[in-house]
């Protein structure tokens, strides 16, 4: 064997080590080959029956775009779920996926084009899906199975007018903020029946507040329609409109187990009366229309924040008389029967030498059958600035009572507040329109000191000219110039709100995170969902200009595409309010919780860079 040249076989080490790397690498990209599957647990269903869509990736990846689903009933999604995956080399790979329930709208083949998801700055896509929907002759046949000592194919007496659910709206005509009762009832014609929840309804578009239900809301007995029927009272909510338009009161699926007597098949059975088998039906109550008009569309007034129901105002201070930088607490009691945990604080527009502080909410509501009733006290802290007296009010308030049809108004009187002037107050340099100026009186003058002072004994230093007298003198110009400066801004706010909201979104949404960031930790989820759906539909409502209950999927979407929001930014706010929607009513893990809040922040992190005015 020939041996090369020293310098030579340093070069062929090299490319000896740099093809070695080469092929690990390549090796190592064949092992982790990207997949993104596209799947459904039946290629074949009648209409209406549950499909579960499952796209599957073998990696971790970001900005989901999902498939046109419009041909489908979306029951249920995205819901995301994460994983780990051990390879046959011993490796271990990250995984997710994303979990639709979808059902058939009508008979037909349908394509499902691929969905796509980013991962690095490469973009990848899933296979197509077909889908066909076929007409649904005898559902019942295809959703029982024999149980027991049943036998398969004996539905027909489980169906039709033997056993079924009714849902019962109090109103199917609305106005965005009206309460609706909903009652989900079962109604049997067999003395033995079994049922269980197997799908509960999510409510989109509508605040939902469940109604507790009595011990006795089973086994009464009811005549319908001419028949004899066992009821079981199911589900009980009182809903409120959060936007116009049609909305859906969704379906309610129960699982039964229907047990019936059969005719006799050995002697032990003609001996005891017969025999009997149990059957097991699927059962889902009918969708009910909600039309919702918008309070612009009936004549809304200047002064309405929201309140909807019959109500009553009225407003309190607990003292009339203090000194000026004492606190004084101003009451707004909102009482009767409405919405009262949807309305928001109103805004009082008193004098600027009154310090207002953020009210304190005090609720005393009960939600029942009879809808929601109580209070809703707004206590509001008030700091007087310097003395006078103000007057606080008139105040006028509107809201719409349904079982009247129209708008209702109340002027609520002024109250006065006296204020003395306390040592250290000042002589204001304005007034507001409520407010009386003080008098200056020639008791304000105190009497002057003659005669030498403590800073003038002997020969020592003086304290007038010292750096210390500069430094005193100084603070009084600062601080007033610092008060007119903040007096100009507050000015500034009170005139263009609109301007405000929309600079100050990022900072009130950024709030309401930090509250659902407690929550989270506490695991208090309904709250968590429910806050984190707040701050994104305030944060929208103030950055798009806006009110939220004009806010709807397709709106939010149109307005983004306007504002040049990224396509990918878009769907994942929207998956991410779905997700909120859904996760009220199931189960979630608390690593679903997370990734929600982080979705929740990026989202509005992403949209605020983009968004800035």
């Amino acid at each position: 064997m020939a041996f090369l040249p020293a310098e030579k076989n340093g070069k062929v080490m090299k490319k000896q080590y740099l093809l070695l790397i080469f092929s690990c690498i390549l090796g190592i990209l064949n092992a982790q080959e990207l997949k993104f599957v596209a799947s459904v647990n039946k290629a074949k269903a009648v209409v209406d029956e549950q499909i579960k869509l499952t796209y599957s990736l073998n990696a971790m990846g970001n900005a989901f775009n999902q498939p046109d689903l419009s041909a489908f009933n979306l029951l249920m999604g995205p819901q995301q779920m994460y994983g780990v995956q051990q390879n046959p080399n011993g490796r271990s790979t990250q995984t997710m996926s994303f979990t639709y329930i979808i059902s058939g709208k009508k008979p037909g083949k349908y394509l499902i084009q691929p969905a796509s998801v980013r991962i690095g700055n490469g973009l990848v896509k899933s296979n197509t899906v077909e889908i066909e929907i076929v007409k649904n002759q005898n559902t019942s046949n295809q959703s029982q199975a024999s149980k027991g000592n049943s036998t398969a194919g004996a539905n027909d007496k489980t169906t039709g007018n033997d056993l079924f659910i009714k849902v019962t709206a109090s109103k199917t005509n609305s106005i965005v903020g009206d309460q609706i009762l909903v009652s989900y009832k079962l109604y049997s014609r067999y003395s033995q029946l079994n049922y269980e929840l197997s799908k509960a309804p999510t409510f989109n578009g509508f605040y939902s507040e469940d109604i507790v239900l009595g011990k006795n809301t089973n086994g009464q007995k009811e005549t319908y329609n001419g028949q004899d029927y066992l009821t079981a009272e199911i589900k009980k909510v009182l809903l409120f409109p959060q936007k116009s338009g049609k909305l859906e009161i969704p379906p309610i699926e129960l699982a039964c187990v229907v047990r019936q007597r059969v005719q006799a098949q050995s002697i032990f059975d003609q001996m005891f009366g017969g025999g009997y088998r149990d059957v097991e039906v699927d059962l889902k109550s009918p969708t009910v229309t909600i039309n919702v008009n918008s309070p612009d569309a009936i004549g809304k007034p200047a002064d309405f924040n929201g309140a909807v129901g019959k109500l009553d105002y009225s407003l309190s201070l607990d003292r009339n008389s203090v000194k000026s930088g004492e606190a004084v607490n101003l009451k707004l009691v909102i009482s009767g029967r409405g919405n009262l945990k949807l309305i928001e604080p109103p805004t009082l527009g008193l004098a600027p030498e009154l310090e207002v502080y953020d009210p304190q909410i005090v609720d005393n509501i009960s939600v029942s059958s009879g809808g929601m009733t109580g209070s809703r006290t707004f206590e509001y802290l008030i700091i007087p600035r310097a003395g006078g007296e103000f007057m606080l009010g008139p105040l006028s308030y509107s809201w719409y009572d349904p079982a009247k049809g129209s708008w209702q108004s109340k002027t609520l009187q002024a109250l006065k507040l006296s204020v003395a002037k306390s040592s250290g107050d000042q002589i204001a340099v304005g007034r507001g329109r409520n407010s009386t100026a003080p008098k200056q009186l020639a008791e304000d003058i105190q009497y002057i000191k003659v005669g030498e002072t403590d800073f003038s004994h002997g020969n020592g230093s003086l304290f007038f000219l010292s750096i210390p007298f500069y430094l005193l003198s100084s603070l009084s110009p600062v601080a007033l110039i610092v008060f007119l400066l903040l007096k100009k801004r507050t000015q500034r706010r009170r005139e263009n709100i609109g301007e405000y909201r929309v600079k100050e979104a990022g900072s009130a949404a950024g709030k309401r995170l930090k509250i659902a960031k407690a929550l989270l930790l506490k695991g208090d989820k309904n709250a968590f969902y429910e806050e984190i759906y707040r701050a994104l539909y305030g944060y929208l409502s103030d950055k798009l200009r806006l009110p939220v209950a004009e806010l709807n999927r397709q709106k939010i979407k149109e307005l983004l595409i306007l504002s040049k929001v990224p396509d990918d930014i878009t769907a994942r706010l929207l998956n991410t309010l779905d997700s909120c929607e859904f996760a009220r009513f199931a189960p979630v893990a608390e690593s679903g919780m997370n990734e929600i809040f982080e979705d929740a922040s990026r989202i509005i992190r992403e949209t605020e860079n983009l968004l800035k005015s």
